[in-house]
């Protein structure tokens, strides 16, 4: 019960997507003045003095009331409404009141008072509770799973006082949990509204309380079988039991058993049914459920756990899943005896103790399977009781031999007929899984074939042969990225929902389709729309085939791959050294999916500046690559290719060279002048032969790559950006300036939209335009670019990276053309000093960084002729000559 305007307003926006039913004690979730009510401020109730309505109910509204004798404080005063007085309504008011009366335990509000107003209207009394609900609670403060299951077993103690008391709630849910915390306080939970309460023992009141027919009492999301199936008899404190579990559910992975919209849509018997029918499913799933919103959903859950989606997703797999779904058991019987026993077990957690609760087991699963489909069972046990009783009959009347040989020959042919009968199923099951994987693997090749630029030529060939567009004002437009924007909405979004819908029970069909999704996403580019399906792959291969199966393994290192692409390298890490390690146990040293792992982990070696780690892992994979797979394989040639970028990188231009013909003449032969393959190699010659100083003959490499990926993968994709600043690049040291300037621009603009300030690739793109500027005459520009990239680089790859390196070293360089010589100095000594340290003295970094500093206090004994700078300039020559010697 709150007094909190801004919380009142921030629950009338949560009113639209909360599926907690806000009833007439679920204080603080109504605005003040906002409901329709006969009292307002300042009209007595009694001896209180009305200061606002709270919120109103079926039969009853309740008011913010001030009391002043004998003591002075804030209740809230529950009224029956006018023209609300019948017998049932004023049986279940009076119920409510000794409720709560008999009650006496932190975790349930109390009551104070009781009477009549003037106009013979009843009230009570209650303490006002300034909380919100408990789910809301927990998600604002971002608490953690421990912290929530701590107040969770609060509110079994709560409910155990209750039970004790023989009060049953039946309508607990989290909008009648409410919590509120002083400052310096623990948190502490109130169980509000015994509206719908039962007696367990004696009656509440002489009059009878009566759910009538047809009547659905309660909040579906939170109610047991036996209310919904209206079996009143039947409900006991294990009905609570469950509606805890629901809540206990909702606080740990943030959704409720069964989606509230759709339950909500259906019929009365329907929702009958689905309460008393459907399995909840577990809390990782429903977690993980692919959605229109998932990825967005489950990162706000799991931040509202103050941790990650993966974190939050390992510890619903484990122990902690199997409390709510013991207390979510259909039978009331499988369901934890008390409130008591549940609060105990969730404490056991906490403690890392024993379970009373455990995962499902083949007996309790057969006994839901007998359950579930009476009827045939019946039938079977009345053939199986006949033939029992058959034999004996047989055997108490003497059945001639003749007649017991013909019962034989029968049980004989009837046993074969099982048998057959048998076999066929085990056949047409078979033939069902094929079926079905060739299907899935129809639907894989399906989408893995789309031509998005194939897509685009038809949207541009639609515009200028069917509409008449004049081809000159389309023809800059991208009509690829057009393509995949389309492609997006209309094809991968749709098979998203199609595959989570139609495949819920086939969860490896699923991952195989949701993995080659996310492949497709990743090639086309769309690398943030590709880590939801690719998430919940991994998840779907752990949960059912464990983390050292193949196809798990899979998994894992695409999940690596993707962390590539998104420039987070020391997260990728893990994923390939774990994989790794699993594939040299189980499959060998030379399998290709070992020297995939291998090749990886050269990868994400060399983009964290190992080059010596980086050049032994890529080594390994080429030799093996080579001898199992051959030198034309797909596989080898992004090895060749990687090795030659590896070499090329730390300056060993000529060692790169062998690599990169080998690379782009195979993959020209193999795959063809257009492949993404054979256009990074096109690409990486052009970079090969610009560092080798023969401009002219690198720029047509690069043109073309740039054209070409244009075409084939759009505008925004990273490959396309890239080539983008590589023609900037090579236009710079060309002397080609005023032309140079565009295409660094577009591609610092669309690394920022597509990947971020701080992905390497942003980072390389403004370090290139830094470079621009200087060449423009703009330093001041360049300072602000250089220093961007220089914290955004020790940020995303640490402070001795090479590229970080690098762009200090370059900022060093532009403070001296400034003269800016003191604070050039500190830049340029740190360059020297840690290339030297990670990289040795020899190093082209190591030894650019002498030479600079050599040239800064050459330039400041220019300037000034008595400063010593000529001694300095002197012993920086020095060490750079014993370095080249």
């Amino acid at each position: 019960m709150t007094d909190e305007k801004d919380r009142n307003t921030e629950n009338e926006k949560k009113q639209d997507i909360d599926p907690t039913v806000v009833d007439a004690t679920v204080i603080g979730s109504r605005p003040a003045g906002g409901l329709t009510g006969t009292l307002r401020e300042g009209d007595p109730i009694g001896p209180y003095t009305v200061v606002r309505e709270l919120g109103e109910g079926g039969f009853g509204s309740v008011y913010l009331c001030e009391q002043v004798k004998p003591v002075k404080r804030k209740v809230a005063v529950k009224i029956i409404k006018a023209g609300m007085d019948s017998k049932a309504v004023l049986a279940r008011f009076e119920a409510e009141r000794q409720a709560l009366a008999v009650l006496n335990h932190p975790s349930i509000a109390k009551v104070f008072d009781a009477g009549v107003t003037e106009n013979h209207r009843p009230y009570f009394v209650m303490e006002y509770v300034a909380g919100v609900p408990i789910n809301e609670f927990c998600d604002d403060r971002k608490l953690d799973t421990r912290t929530r299951l701590e107040l969770f077993a609060k509110v079994c103690d709560g409910m155990q006082h209750a039970h004790q008391k023989g009060i049953i709630h039946r309508d607990l849910k989290p909008g009648n949990i409410l919590v509120h915390a002083e400052e310096g306080e623990d948190p502490q939970p109130k169980i509000i509204d015994f509206g719908i309460a039962k007696a367990t023992g004696e009656d509440l009141t002489e009059e009878t309380l009566v759910t009538q027919m047809g009547q659905m009492m309660g909040t579906p999301e939170y109610m047991s079988p036996e209310q919904a199936s209206g079996m009143v008899n039947e409900i006991d404190t294990r009905t609570d039991v469950y509606s805890l579990g629901v809540v206990l559910y909702q606080l740990i992975c943030g959704r409720l058993p069964f989606e509230p919209d759709e339950l909500r849509a259906r019929g009365y018997s329907e929702i009958q049914r689905i309460i008393c029918e459907e399995d909840p499913p577990r809390p990782f799933q429903r977690f993980t459920s692919v959605s229109k919103q998932a990825d967005h959903d489950t990162l706000r859950i799991a931040r509202a756990r103050g941790t990650t989606v993966d974190a939050l997703s390992a510890s619903l797999k484990r122990e902690l899943e199997w409390i709510p779904l013991k207390a979510l058991r259909k039978d009331p019987e499988e369901r934890y005896a008390s409130a008591e026993a549940l609060g105990l077990d969730v404490r056991r957690y906490l403690d890392g103790e024993a379970l009373e609760a455990g995962p499902e087991t083949t007996a309790y699963r057969l006994k839901k399977f007998l359950k579930r489909h009476k009827a045939p069972v019946i039938a079977a046990t009345v053939v199986v009781m006949a033939l029992v009783g058959g034999v004996i009959a047989s055997t108490v009347f003497a059945i001639e031999a003749n007649e017991q040989a013909i019962i034989a020959r029968k049980q004989t042919l009837i046993a074969e007929q099982q048998a057959r009968l048998a076999e066929q199923q085990r056949i047409l099951t078979e033939e069902k899984a094929v079926e079905l994987q060739t299907i899935v693997d129809f639907q894989a090749n399906q989408l893995s074939s789309i031509d998005v630029e194939g897509v685009g030529d038809s949207l541009r060939n639609a515009l200028i042969l069917d509409l008449k567009v004049d081809p000159d004002i389309v023809s800059d437009a991208d009509f690829t990225g057009m393509s995949l924007g389309i492609l997006d909405k209309h094809i991968f979004n749709p098979t998203l929902r199609s595959i989570d819908a139609d495949l819920d029970d086939q969860p490896l069909v699923q991952a195989q389709l949701l993995q080659m999704l996310a492949a497709n996403y990743m090639e086309l580019g769309l690398i943030e729309e590709a880590n939801g399906p690719l998430t919940r792959a991994m998840m779907l291969r752990t949960s059912e085939l464990g983390r050292e199966d193949p196809a798990t393994l899979d998994s894992a290192t695409r999940m690596g791959i993707l962390c590539l692409y998104q420039g987070k390298y020391d997260q990728a890490k893990p994923y390939f050294m774990e994989t790794l390690e699993a594939r040299r146990r189980i499959l060998g040293e030379e399998h290709p999916d070992t020297l995939e792992s291998i090749h990886f982990m050269g990868f994400v070696l060399r983009k964290q500046g190992d080059f010596e780690g980086a050049r032994s892992r890529f080594q390994t994979a080429l030799d093996g690559r080579r001898r199992i797979l051959g030198s034309d394989h797909f596989d080898t040639l992004d090895t060749i290719n990687m090795m030659g970028v590896l070499l090329w990188e730390n300056g060993r231009v000529d060692e790169a060279e062998p690599y990169f013909f080998e690379a782009l003449d195979t993959r020209r032969r193999t795959l063809g002048d257009e492949h993404p393959s054979t256009l990074e190699s096109i690409n990486n010659m052009g970079a090969l032969l610009r560092k080798q100083g023969r401009y002219r003959e690198a720029l047509p490499y690069f043109s073309d790559a740039l054209s070409a990926r244009r075409r084939a993968l759009g505008a925004e994709h990273p490959m396309t950006v890239l080539s983008m600043k590589n023609m900037g690049n090579i236009l710079q040291s060309l002397g080609r300036y005023e032309e140079a300037t565009p295409y660094f621009e577009d591609a610092l603009e669309t690394h920022q939209k597509t990947l971020g300030e701080n992905h390497p690739m942003t980072l390389s793109t403004m370090n290139a335009m830094a470079g621009q500027s200087v060449n423009l005459g703009r330093l001041e520009d360049a300072r602000g670019y250089y220093m961007k990239a220089v914290l955004g680089r020790r940020r995303a790859l640490g402070d001795e990276h090479r590229n970080t390196l690098a762009s200090i070293l370059a900022l060093g360089n532009l403070l001296i053309d400034m003269e800016e010589f003191d604070e050039a100095e500190i830049h340029l000594t740190e360059v020297m000093n840690a290339s030297r340290r990670t990289y040795g003295m020899g190093n082209s970094m190591t030894l650019m960084a002498v030479e600079s500093l050599a040239n800064l206090h050459q330039k400041r004994h220019e300037i000034d002729p008595d400063g010593g700078h000529d001694a300095r300039a002197g012993e920086y020559r020095r060490l750079l000559r014993r370095s080249n010697e």
